[in-house]
This record gives C-alpha cells, structure tokens and sequence, in this order.
C-alpha cells in the first residue's frame, strides 16, 4: 500500500483547515492583513471610540509586518512556499557510526 497519497492528502487537508482558521481568526478580530492593523477592542477601543468617530484609522492598532506576513505564507495555497531539499543525498558518500544500537550518518566532508 502507497502511503504517499495518505500522507498527501493529509498535507492538503491540514492547510485548508489552517487557512480557514486564519480566515476565521482574522475575520473575528478583525485583522486586516493588507493594511498590517487590526480593530481595536476593549478598554483600548472605548478610549478610541469618539476620535474614531472623527478619523477612522483611529479604530484600529497596527500589527507587526512579520505577523502579517506569518498569516499571508499560512494561508497562501499554492504550497511553493515550503523549502525543499535539493541535494542528492545517495549521490554524496558517508561514513556510518553504530553506537548503543543507533546508526549515524557522517558526510565525508566533515569525516576528515
């Protein structure tokens, strides 16, 4: 039995439910990811709620642009965002150490 398959489509399922928790989170605390803010609420809010009457961006905090760039790879779907391994590692020559039962992998490179 392939498990690939299995396990790719477990791959495929948990991000969708990432991305529909981002979603569903962003929308309840009212995140906007494009302007790096977020509606403020309670106590910070009803200090805010008359200046924000007269200026709206008053009604909303800032977030870090590392958050909101978390959030955009989080719920990007195009799965390129991942880093794959490029080497051919059965091509590269090791040396094997055996201890207490385990088996480890020595690149020659670092053998020397």
């Amino acid at each position: 039995m392939a498990l690939l398959p299995v396990f790719r489509q477990q791959v495929i399922d948990t991000q969708t439910r990432l991305t529909n928790w981002h979603q569903d989170t962003a929308k309840r605390l009212n995140i906007d990811i494009d302007e790096t803010r977020r509606k403020r609420d309670g106590f910070d809010g009803v200090i805010h709620f008359f200046p924000g009457l007269i200026r709206n961006e008053l009604n909303f905090r800032t977030i870090d642009k590392s958050v909101a760039n978390i959030i955009e790879e989080q719920t990007d779907n195009n799965g390129n965002s991942y880093k794959q391994e490029q080497s051919e590692l059965y091509l590269e020559d090791v040396q094997l150490i055996a201890k207490d039962g385990k088996v480890y992998y020595l690149p020659e490179s670092k053998a020397d």
